[in-house]
């Protein structure tokens, strides 16, 4: 009986490890045929990635990418609000999700150092509260949105926070690639 097992014993083995590898090049086919990514294939930080999202605060849609071409952000490289790089770890193409982003996790609380008053003469003519414009922040600055508050004789009252400074946000997420 020893002799047997021993005699038995590798062609176990061999037998164990046929069915093995084709065991997984089923489930490899079967993947490629239905669509499904590998268990790997997963978003991870330094990845490029391809998405389509809807982005919604106070119920009503602010941006939806779904009506133009996809969006691609490398992630985490501050391209978009903090939430977003998070939430997207781990997803897989054609996988979507659908996630709530408190204002620490979007555009920040709302500041109330971040209204200012300065002389009129330093905004275009013609402006009115309650109209937002994209006001330049000093020589060679980057323009950013403002809103402007109160117009007075000789002062303007802006708002430089962002429009969603403060406010929890509603993303629907859909990865489309990842592309490195």
């Amino acid at each position: 009986m020893e002799n047997g097992a021993g005699i038995l014993m590798p062609r176990i083995k061999e037998i164990f490890w046929t069915g093995a590898v084709f065991l997984t090049a089923l489930l490899c086919a079967s993947c490629a045929a239905s669509g499904t990514q590998p268990v790997d294939d997963v978003v991870k930080k330094g990845d490029l990635i391809t998405t389509e999202y809807v982005l919604m605060a106070d119920g009503r849609v602010i941006h939806d990418t779904r009506e133009m071409k996809s969006f691609v952000f490398r992630v985490g490289a501050h391209q978009v609000v903090p939430g977003f790089d998070t939430a997207v770890i781990g997803m897989r193409p054609g996988q979507q999700k659908k996630v709530v982003l408190t204002p620490e996790e979007g555009f920040g609380e709302y500041d109330p150092k971040k209204v200012v008053e300065l002389p009129r003469s330093d905004l275009p003519a013609g402006i009115r509260p309650g109209m937002s414009i994209s006001y330049r922040l000093g020589p060679g600055g980057g323009k950013i949105p403002v809103k402007i508050l109160a117009v007075k004789k000789n002062t303007v009252v802006l708002d430089l926070n962002n429009p969603l400074a403060g406010k929890t946000l509603y993303l629907t997420i859909r990865l489309d690639a990842i592309d490195d």
